[in-house]
């Protein structure tokens, strides 16, 4: 044989393949190599489990930390309750009183009725009506 030393590659192949009797490194050699073919194993099994595995973390994460507003029922509450938010913090309008509305027509032009509990403006011509109301 060769006296050089064995790269590390072949050097494990060589001491599971040497067979001499009655040397005490041999069942060493071939303890060495079963445990390093089981570690091989346990690396190949790893790498073929962890894509899985992967997949499945990705899916529960993504089940459990979805926003709540991802289905269109949860978005449509979600509008309704921004819609109530900016119509609590608009401006308030000014408001008129039944005499000032009154008071921006000509005189005798128009009244205010009430119709159901609400009050109208009621046009004493319709003409005037029309002037007024485009």
């Amino acid at each position: 044989m060769n006296e050089e030393m064995p790269e590390p590659k072949n050097r494990l192949l060589r001491e599971v393949l040497q067979e001499e009797a009655g040397v005490d490194w041999a069942d060493s050699g071939k303890r060495r190599a079963l445990a390093s073919f089981r570690r091989g194993r346990q690396i190949r099994r790893l790498a073929m489990t962890s894509p899985i595995a992967g997949i499945v973390l990705l899916v529960v994460a993504t089940i459990l930390f979805r926003p709540k507003h991802s289905t269109p029922l949860a978005m449509h509450e979600n509008i309704g309750e921004t819609a109530s938010i900016e119509k609590n913090n608009s401006p308030v309008l000014p408001t008129l009183t039944d005499e000032e509305l009154l008071a921006s027509f000509p005189p005798n032009t128009c009244f205010i009725g009430e119709v159901d509990g609400r009050k109208i403006l009621v046009f004493a011509n319709s003409d005037l009506q029309k002037k007024y109301t485009r």
